[in-house]
């Protein structure tokens, strides 16, 4: 009788952690989704009014390599809404390979560090899991704490991969884009 007992016990016990939300669902709800399908089209068509809707409070940090740093450029909502029209060289960091300085205007950044490839067509997508893995150190989510990071990945094999990674913060209860890394090899 005992042991009839503890078997009933121990399938309510399992039943009733099945039937809690937290354990049984795969896929975030809508609300902890970021707006990654959005952006990525704005940022394939450099609609820069409609990226910058999508900007965090805070700015928006664009990132060439894996590794982020407070050195990063940084570009407020407004100069982000601006950017077609933006022809300043800026010092974007220093190229892993080469070890020179990243200066250029935005236009050859984006064409270089931001969408080198059509990243819709990504064979690979991840949320909150990193795809690209290379000889730089990913401290994206270290970096940003409490963030959801999107990637976009296409696989290579050895020296041809990329990855583009859309980082979103909370701000206001509402995900927005607060930085956009972009990481390949970089040997």
């Amino acid at each position: 009788m005992k042991c009839i007992l503890a078997d009933v016990l121990l399938m309510l016990l399992l039943a009733g952690c099945a039937s809690d939300p937290q354990t049984t669902r795969a896929t975030p709800t809508p609300s902890e989704r970021p707006p990654a399908e959005q952006v990525l089209q704005a940022l394939k068509w450099q609609d820069w009014p409609r990226l910058a809707e999508y900007v965090h409070a805070q700015g928006l940090r664009f990132t060439p390599y894996g590794y982020v740093t407070d050195a990063d450029r940084k570009f407020t909502r407004e100069q982000v809404r601006r950017l077609r029209l933006d022809s300043t060289i800026y010092e974007w960091g220093t190229d892993y390979a080469s070890d020179e300085k990243l200066q250029f205007g935005f236009q050859t950044y984006y064409q270089r560090y931001i969408y080198d490839r059509d990243y819709q067509q990504a064979p690979q997508q991840g949320m909150d899991t990193r795809l690209g893995m290379g000889n730089t150190i990913d401290n994206t989510r270290a970096y940003y704490p409490g963030s959801r990071v999107v990637e976009y990945h296409f696989p290579g094999s050895g020296s041809d991969w990329s990855s583009l990674r859309l980082v979103f913060m909370r701000d206001n209860g509402v995900w927005r884009l607060a930085g956009i890394v972009h990481d390949q090899p970089t040997i």
